[in-house]
């Protein structure tokens, strides 16, 4: 996944870049349908597992440490 690292390397070309690779929203999605596998049962979702993490900030802060990663990147979400 890329979250921006680097991104200073592109930056002249980010229009050209986006219009051509649009993001779509990708670590929402991604998030989305982990959180929603891991809300299934406790099993899917063991303390510590990624997709249990996700849930548990998603339950509590209503968005992931991953989220707002992208969303402060350069790139954007």
């Amino acid at each position: 996944m890329d979250f921006g690292r680097n991104a200073e390397l592109a930056s002249a070309w980010q229009e050209e870049i986006h219009a051509a690779y649009p993001r779509l929203d990708m670590v929402r999605s991604l998030v989305d349908a982990i959180v929603e596998r891991a809300a299934r049962s406790d099993a899917a979702a063991p303390r510590y597992s990624i997709g249990g993490e996700l849930l548990r900030e998603r339950q509590t802060d209503g968005v992931t440490r991953m989220e707002l990663a992208a969303a402060s990147s350069p790139w954007g979400e």
